[in-house]
C-alpha cells in the first residue's frame, strides 16, 4: 500500500490517496472520525489514519476476498467478513484480534445492532448473531437464497434479512421466525429510515419496495431501467434516494408516503450509479459512477449538481465522515481517496 497527496482545482478538494491491492469492496469511518477501515476483494483489510492515510494497524485479511467492514457503535471494535466464511474482529484499545469461522458460505454483509450488543452476519443463506465477545449465539439457517443485506430495527430487537422472497425478521434469543415481509422477487439491498417507520428494498426486478413497520402497509415503485441496488435515506427520513442507470431519483416519503407522487430526478452523471450516500446531518447527496466521477447535489430537490470531481476509475464505495465534512471514496482500481467538502 502507498499514499500520496494531491489537490485538484475543483469545488471538491482531493486530499490523500491510498493505493490498495485490489477493488475496494467496503469502506467505514470510525465513529470518532479518526480512522477509516477498508476491505478489498484481494482479501486485505487496512485501518488507516483519516488525517493523512497512513496505515494505523496491519490486520489479517480474508483469503479469497474481503467483502465487508463494520465498526461497533463505540468505535472500539472493527469486524470484517469475506469469502473464507469467517468474521475477524480487532480491538482498537488492546490491538488484539480474533477469528470466528462460521462456515456455510461467504460473509457478504455485517450489521451491528443499534446498542452494539450484537453483530449480525450474512453467511451464505444463514443469518448468524454474535455477541460482544464474538461468540455465535444464534443461527437461522437455510433461508430461501443467499442473504443480500441485513438491517436492524431502531430498537435493536429484531434483525431483517433480505433474500429471495422478501425480508425475513428474526429476534435474538428466539428460534422461530419473528415476521416475514413476503414478496415475490429477489431483494438486493435494504435501507431503514432513521425514524424506524419505513423499510425500503431495492430489487432484482427493477423496482423499489416500501414497507411501513409494523402495520403491514406496503407499496412498490416500479419501472426502473435496471435492477435496483443503491438506496439511501436522508437523515430526516423524508427523502429516499435511489441510484439507477445514470440517474438518481428522490422520493418524498413524508406523511402517508410516496403513493401518488412523482420523484425528483437529479441529473449530472454520465456513467451508471455505483455508490450513493447522504450527508449524516446535512442535505448533500453524493453519488459515484462507473466512469469515476463523484457528483454532489445540494438538496433533495436540486436542479443541477453542486460540484463534481473525477478519480479516474469506477467508484466502488462512498462513505461520509461522521461530521459530514469529508467523503471517503473507493475505486475499482484499488484507490482510496478522501475528498474535502
Amino acid at each position: 500500500m502507498s499514499v500520496n497527496t494531491t489537490v485538484a482545482a475543483n469545488t471538491l478538494a482531493r486530499g490523500w490517496t491510498a493505493h490498495l491491492e485490489d477493488y475496494v469492496a467496503s469502506l467505514a469511518w470510525s465513529p470518532d472520525g479518526e480512522l477509516v477501515a477498508t476491505a478489498s476483494v484481494g482479501g486485505a483489510i487496512h485501518v488507516l489514519w483519516a488525517a493523512h492515510g497512513a496505515e494505523r494497524t496491519p490486520l489479517t485479511g480474508h483469503p479469497g476476498g474481503a467483502l465487508a467492514v463494520a465498526w461497533s457503535h463505540d468505535g472500539q471494535a472493527l469486524a470484517s467478513g469475506g469469502t473464507d466464511g469467517a468474521v475477524r474482529s480487532w480491538d482498537r484499545s488492546t490491538g488484539s484480534g480474533a477469528t470466528v469461522a462460521l462456515g456455510g458460505g461467504w460473509v457478504g454483509d455485517l450489521a451491528w445492532s443499534p446498542r452494539g450488543a450484537y453483530l449480525a452476519a450474512a453467511v451464505g443463506r444463514d443469518v448468524v448473531i454474535l455477541n460482544g465477545d464474538m461468540d455465535p449465539v444464534d443461527r437461522w439457517p437455510d433461508q430461501p437464497s443467499t442473504i443480500s443485506s441485513l438491517v436492524w430495527t431502531i430498537d435493536g430487537r429484531q434483525v431483517g434479512a433480505g433474500c429471495y422472497g422478501g425480508v425475513r425478521w428474526f429476534e435474538p434469543g428466539k428460534d422461530a421466525l419473528h415476521r416475514d415481509f413476503a414478496w415475490k422477487g429477489s431483494v438486493l439491498c435494504l435501507a431503514m429510515a432513521g425514524t424506524g417507520k419505513w423499510l425500503a428494498s431495492g430489487n432484482q426486478d427493477n423496482s423499489v419496495h416500501l414497507w411501513r413497520l409494523w402495520s403491514g402497509d406496503e407499496l412498490e415503485m416500479a419501472g426502473y431501467p435496471l435492477k435496483v441496488d443503491h438506496l439511501e435515506w436522508h437523515h430526516s427520513s423524508r427523502w429516499l434516494a435511489v441510484g439507477n442507470a445514470e440517474d438518481v431519483t428522490v422520493w418524498d416519503v413524508s406523511g402517508k408516503g410516496p403513493r401518488g407522487r412523482r420523484p425528483k430526478v437529479l441529473r449530472g452523471l454520465t456513467g451508471k450509479v455505483t455508490a450513493l450516500t447522504w450527508q449524516p446531518a446535512g442535505d448533500l447527496l453524493a453519488a459515484g459512477s462507473s466512469d469515476g466521477d463523484i457528483v454532489l447535489w445540494g438538496s433533495a430537490r436540486a436542479s443541477a449538481p453542486r460540484s463534481t470531481v473525477s478519480l479516474g476509475s469506477a467508484i466502488s464505495a462512498l462513505a461520509w465522515s461522521p461530521d459530514g465534512t469529508r467523503l471517503l471514496a473507493g475505486t475499482a482500481a484499488g484507490q482510496v481517496t478522501v475528498v474535502a467538502v
